[in-house]
């Protein structure tokens, strides 16, 4: 069992109803950002681990996005 000095917090915080879906534009937009820092870390990883510089390319952050995309949206768009 749970005891909090502050009941209403509890109160609160379950009354907090879930956000609607985003848009397609927003998940883009997120997606293309996750994508953006998935390519950074890789391009540090191949610094670190080999000292080979890696661009992140347009290109590349867009075919890394497109993949990304597709599996958050189970490839229906």
């Amino acid at each position: 069992m749970l005891i909090t000095d502050h009941p209403e917090e509890h109160e609160e915080a379950s009354a907090v109803s879930p956000q609607p879906p985003c848009s397609d534009i927003e998940l883009r937009l997120q997606v293309l950002h996750l994508a953006k820092e998935v390519l950074q870390g890789k391009a540090a990883m191949r610094w670190e681990t080999h000292k080979q510089m890696e661009d992140i390319t347009i290109d590349s952050l867009i075919e890394e996005s497109k993949k990304l995309y597709s599996f958050v949206t189970d490839g229906k768009s």
